[in-house]
This record gives C-alpha cells, sequence and structure tokens, in this order.
C-alpha cells in the first residue's frame, strides 16, 4: 500500500476501504503494465464493481462510493466502453506509487501472456506465494466484458419479456445464461459441437441473435426425443448453429405438416 495514501494530506479525508481498494487496482495495475496493456491513455485493466463486491465482500453501493471516491481523489479514471464491455481503468499516480521491488523481483509470477488470457494478456491463476500479496486472484478471470451488463444487452437483443410470457422462462433464463458465459469466457477458443472456433467469432454470433432464433432454439428443445447426453452442449451448439438452421427447418416442417404451402 502506497505510504503516500495516508502521509499525503489530500489523501486524509480517503476512506481506508478506498484506499485498500486502490492497492488492488494499482497491484493489478502493476501486471498490465508488465504485459503491455496500454493504450494513448496509458496502463490500462478491467475491474468490475460486481467482481469488487466478491472479493471485498461489500454492497454495490458501497463498491459504486468507493470507486466515485477515488475518481474524486483524482486516483483513477473510468473510461465506457459501451457494447456490455466493462470500463477501462486507468489507475492514476502510476507507475509513481508501484513497488519497484514488486514490478522487476524475479520472484513475481507476471504469468505467460501466450497460455493466459487472451482478453487480459496475463496467466489467470496467478500464484498468491510467488507474487507475495494476500489476494487471490485465481477467480478473477477478466475479459473485459461486464456480465450484468452483457446479460442486460442479450436479454434487450432477443425481447426476453416477450419471450418469457410466450414460453419456458427457466429454459429461457439458462439459454441467455449460457450466451453470457461464453461471451464473458477469457479462454482463445471454444468447443461447439466437436468443432472448435474463436471465442471473439462465438461472441459476435450469439450477439445477432434475435427473438426469432431464441424461439426456433427452444422449439427444437421440446421437439426433440432424442436422449441428449449434454445438455449444455447440446443448447449452446444450437445457438450458435441458430442463424444458418432456422431457414431449413421450418421449410422442412412446413413440407412435412402443410406440403400444399411448401415451396
Amino acid at each position: 500500500m502506497p505510504k503516500a495514501l495516508f502521509s499525503d494530506g489530500k489523501y486524509a479525508d480517503l476512506p481506508s476501504d478506498a484506499k485498500l481498494l486502490y492497492t488492488i487496482l494499482l497491484d493489478r495495475a502493476c501486471l498490465s503494465d508488465k504485459n503491455g496493456w496500454k493504450d494513448e491513455g496509458g496502463t490500462f485493466i478491467y475491474f468490475t464493481q460486481a467482481e469488487v463486491c466478491q472479493l471485498l465482500r461489500m454492497g454495490s453501493d458501497k463498491v459504486c462510493r468507493l470507486f466515485a471516491a477515488l475518481e474524486k481523489a483524482g486516483l483513477i479514471r473510468r473510461k465506457k466502453q459501451g457494447q456490455g464491455k466493462a470500463s477501462k481503468i486507468y489507475v492514476m499516480g502510476f507507475p509513481e506509487f508501484a513497488v519497484s521491488e514488486y514490478r522487476t523481483s524475479e520472484n513475481a509470477d507476471f504469468g505467460n501472456p501466450e497460455s493466459g488470457s487472451q482478453d487480459f494478456g496475463f496467466s489467470e491463476g496467478s500464484n498468491t506465494e510467488k507474487n507475495n500479496t494476500d489476494f487471490n486472484y485465481t477467480y478473477l478471470s477478466i475479459s473485459g466484458y461486464d456480465r450484468d451488463e452483457m446479460e442486460e444487452q442479450i436479454k434487450d437483443n432477443i425481447d426476453y419479456e416477450i419471450l418469457a410470457e410466450k414460453g419456458n422462462r427457466k429454459t429461457l433464463d439458462e439459454l441467455v445464461m449460457l450466451m453470457v458465459d461464453v461471451i464473458c469466457g477469457t479462454g482463445q477458443t471454444v468447443r461447439l459441437g466437436g468443432s472448435t472456433y474463436s471465442r471473439e467469432n462465438v461472441r459476435s454470433q450469439f450477439l445477432s441473435l434475435g427473438p426469432e432464433h431464441i424461439e426456433y432454439v427452444m422449439e427444437r428443445l421440446r421437439s426433440t426425443t432424442s436422449d441428449i447426453r449434454n445438455i449444455r452442449a447440446y443448447m449452446l451448439t444450437a445457438l450458435y448453429n441458430a442463424p444458418a438452421t432456422i431457414d431449413s427447418y421450418y421449410q422442412a416442417k412446413v413440407q412435412h405438416d402443410m406440403p400444399e404451402f411448401a415451396y
């Protein structure tokens, strides 16, 4: 924790929890700096409020106040990206506050960018013994996408409330959460139906789905009579393939049920 947070009078009114949060952000900024996560604004990190709530066991209102306090003190700057992506956070005072021994120590485990998350640029499972920190980041894999914002965007794309009134809300919720899981995942690839696709391609496909595609997938789930061993994999594959198979599926149904209208 930078001594300046206590010795510099301009931070005297900053809550202790805000100072703790800043220290965590600074720690992550050290890793981002080591792995080259910079743009025209400087070194940036992704760290959503939901993840802070989980890490510090605090409510969302309090975490919002802590972020606001850090911004008011000039210690961080946030840049919204839109499209369901988490805001970029620029840790101000960095690297002046950074501990040089931490950044250059041979014992510091900054991870291998090639084996870690493509979206964050370092190993997702930092060894807490090696990097001399009391915080365990192994469950904080950052993709740059905020789960809550992405869930809302998907629901908006598919007219969620209308579909929920028409069909099985439980199945609909499962489909939404599956898409959120994949979109906010950190691996470079996704395995679907025995094939491997780039995660960015799958993200784009899922974000293009509309209510007609979700209705189609739900109808397929209702009508299938075969034993599905891996329902999660089946649902993900059906979602990904929906734009390509929806027309042929309904054409086949017309030919079967109403051949006089088939074309």
